[in-house]
């Protein structure tokens, strides 16, 4: 018996932010849409956020969701969080996906942090309420950097080469600690990207 329960699916481009270039990159081995989903394992009441290419089925992240973890809505389709090894940003296919997935998110961390009980995400049950956005959320305290308009043109080349343009691959806007990336504190094992 499977203990692990989808709550949401999404299309979106998984990236990853590399510090050393300083810029975003796709997750796995090229750029492409993947469908982002995020698990629920009922039992030891845990979540985790687990993506697949739709081309190829390439595992591009697999990351726990922990209590405390910070959900940053950089804009409407982009959103980034970070663990102890890397800062993962999701570009949405569409805002509706977006927004779906911002609030099972929200719920899942809801669960974990005991405001919640153990109910599972029901459609569209769930109010937006406490969601952090690029107003004046967590942009500072994150140390997150924003997708550039340079990211966002060399994710739409990269999705054109492969035939996957999409409509959110628009031009977030810039913040101001978009080159400050302070170093994740650890956190237990078992965090960790699948990709080969």
């Amino acid at each position: 018996m499977n203990s692990e329960q989808s709550i949401i699916g999404a299309r979106a481009s998984v990236m990853v932010y590399d510090d050393n270039l300083k810029r975003w990159l796709p997750s796995g081995t090229s750029a492409g849409l993947s469908k982002v989903q995020i698990y629920h394992h009922q039992q030891n009441n845990t979540f985790r956020i687990v993506g697949r290419k739709l081309q190829d089925h390439e595992v591009v992240i697999n990351c726990s969701i922990l209590k405390g973890l910070k959900y940053n809505q950089a804009t409407p389709t982009f959103h980034q969080w970070r663990d102890s090894k890397f800062v993962y940003g999701l570009n949405f296919s569409s805002q509706h996906d977006a927004e779906a997935f911002a609030r099972a998110m929200v719920h899942a961390l809801d669960v974990l942090s005991g405001r919640l009980a153990n109910n599972p995400v029901m459609g569209g049950a769930m109010g937006m309420g406490g969601l952090p956005t690029n107003g004046n959320g967590f942009e500072e305290d994150m140390g997150y950097r924003t997708m550039t308009s340079e990211d966002a043109a060399i994710l739409r080349q990269q999705q054109q080469i492969t035939g996957q343009i999409t409509p959110s691959a628009q031009t977030p806007t810039s913040q101001a600690n978009q080159n400050n990336i302070p170093q994740s504190p650890p956190t237990p094992q078992g965090h960790h990207r699948t990709s080969r």
